[in-house]
């Protein structure tokens, strides 16, 4: 288990940042997403099988893909209507892709599953 600490840290971690480019600028879509990374790994922190540790981290780097390579920003230009450019890299990814979800006040619940912190009993505190 502790061998998998490591790369469970640098998961989240990368997914806090991945968030922070794919929607930089948008302070209801960052706030939420880092409230949905936060409650997926504490829902998580008390597994122990490493096959189960290892499936969630595939799904972190799916996670990270989407965030950096499968999200765009609309932004409202003084047409009033919404510009979306595509980076290269981006549409190159993209290809074969044609779902397009809006990410607006109304997509989004109103109030978050609430996040239940619980502590893992420490060795010296497991019965023998």
């Amino acid at each position: 288990r502790m061998a998998l600490r490591s790369p469970v840290i640098q998961g989240y971690r990368r997914l806090l940042r991945a968030r922070l480019v794919a929607f930089q600028g948008d302070t209801l879509a960052l706030n939420k997403s880092q409230e949905a990374i936060r409650q997926a790994f504490v829902e998580h922190r008390c597994e122990t099988d490493g096959e189960k540790i290892r499936d969630l981290l595939r799904g972190v780097d799916q996670a990270e893909e989407m965030l950096k390579f499968h999200i765009l920003q609309g932004k409202l230009n003084e047409q009033g209507n919404y510009s979306v450019p595509i980076p290269k890299e981006k549409a190159e990814r993209m290809a074969g892709h044609q779902l397009v979800t809006p990410l607006d006040e109304e997509s989004i619940p109103a109030e978050p599953k609430p996040v239940v912190v619980t502590h893992s009993p420490r060795k010296s505190e497991t019965p023998p």
